[in-house]
């Protein structure tokens, strides 16, 4: 039935086709003839007298002659044309519009790869991956009550900073070679109130020698050795100056020596909450907010969407005293507002307070530069060991 309805149609455009060539051809064949009878030729100008008494060119004739045949050889040829037509369709039909055909063997290979597929995610999201979500925290949990907790009595030499100095008493290379202005320059931060006084005497000393001695052309400790500042003294100046600065400053220090007496290790945080405060009313550090208060002050968040964590503002004694007189809060405490962390035991974490001690420290000395003049072996944040097991434990 289809074939048959698509011979017949390709029968209608093949008729249709040669109708309109066939009609296009008698005209260019009467348009040329009027032409040529308009041209001017005579019977004179190499022509020959057709029988109807027309007068045809021979250009001409020959050029129709060889039309008449060229028509003549497709019009022979006509019968294979519904064929060649059929099979070009059907030809164009598979390319660009192709039929589904069922291949076993593809079926099979797209199923047993969507076999596979369930089965190995089934075991990878049931079996191997815990999720860090609220409602998968029983992996964490059990694997954080096996964790061995630091030593109660080791929790105090939890610093947030460590200074090595070198060791009075040990005999190091260089400690009696003399020091330059420059190099105590470097080290000093220029300001008007310096907390180190010995630390200063020396720098006075080294400006006043240079400038007396600077004539000689020697080393202020070979002509005169009581006027000369080494390595040695300026080491000792500012592990004493250090020392006092931090306690005025409200750090909190733990000083010990190494095991074989070399070097001098002073551990310094920052616990003093009222010192804390003094610091950061004058910082601008974010402090986070309990989850009740976000509750309280109804900021929308989700408080039990893992991926949400509560807001954090700026330390204002202030706003913290409107908000117990709103009765947001019970009473005009820090940690009624602010979260509390168990490593420090306040409202500030250990990286806060370190960036407020750093602030404090390198406003008034570089550190660097004292550790590369060679007037201070080395210095280290450190890392809570509380956290630093928490994260071995669920990482």
């Amino acid at each position: 039935m289809k074939l048959g309805f698509r011979m017949r149609l390709l029968t209608t455009i093949v008729c249709s086709s040669l109708v309109t060539q066939g009609h296009a051809a008698l005209r260019s064949r009467y348009a040329d003839r009027a032409q040529a009878t308009t041209s001017g030729l005579g019977p004179d100008v190499d022509a020959v007298q057709s029988s109807d008494g027309d007068l045809i060119p021979e250009e001409f004739e020959e050029k129709l002659g060889e039309s008449a045949d060229r028509t003549i050889s497709e019009m022979q040829n006509i019968h294979r044309v519904p064929n060649e037509l059929y099979h070009t369709l059907k030809t164009m039909l598979a390319t660009f519009l192709p039929r589904w055909r069922f291949n076993e063997k593809i079926c099979w290979k797209a199923t047993a790869t969507v076999f596979v597929s369930v089965i190995w995610f089934s075991v990878y999201f049931g079996m191997i991956v815990a999720p860090d979500r609220s409602e998968s925290l029983k992996h964490w949990s059990k694997a954080l009550a096996k964790l061995d907790r630091p030593d109660a009595g080791t929790m105090h030499l939890s610093p947030e900073l460590v200074l090595v100095f070198h060791h009075p008493s040990f005999e190091y290379g260089g400690a009696e070679k003399e020091v330059s202005a420059a190099s105590i320059d470097r080290v000093m931060i220029p300001q008007e109130a310096c907390p180190f006084r010995r630390f200063v005497e020396l720098r006075s000393r080294v400006q006043t020698a240079d400038h007396l001695f600077s004539g000689i052309g020697t080393p202020t400790s070979t002509t005169h050795p009581e006027e000369a500042v080494t390595y040695s003294a300026v080491r000792m100046a500012m592990l004493q100056d250090l020392f006092e600065a931090f306690q005025s400053w409200g750090f909190t220090l733990c000083v010990f020596s190494s095991v074989d007496d070399d070097e001098i290790f002073m551990c310094v945080k920052l616990r003093n909450v009222p010192v804390i405060r003094h610091y950061l009313s004058q910082a601008s550090f974010p402090l986070q907010l309990q989850p009740d208060v976000v509750k309280k002050l109804k900021i929308e968040q989700d408080p039990t969407d893992p991926a949400c964590s509560p807001p954090s503002i700026h330390y204002d004694m202030n706003f913290i005293e409107r908000l117990a007189e709103h009765g947001i809060l019970d009473c005009a405490d820090e940690g009624e507002l602010f979260k509390t962390f168990t490593d420090t035991g306040t409202f500030v974490n250990s990286w806060q307070l370190l960036n407020v001690m750093w602030d404090k420290i390198t406003s008034n000395l570089d550190l660097h530069a004292a550790r590369d003049e060679g007037f201070l072996v080395t210095f280290f944040p450190v890392h809570n060991p509380m956290n630093v097991a928490e994260l071995k434990a669920t990482w």
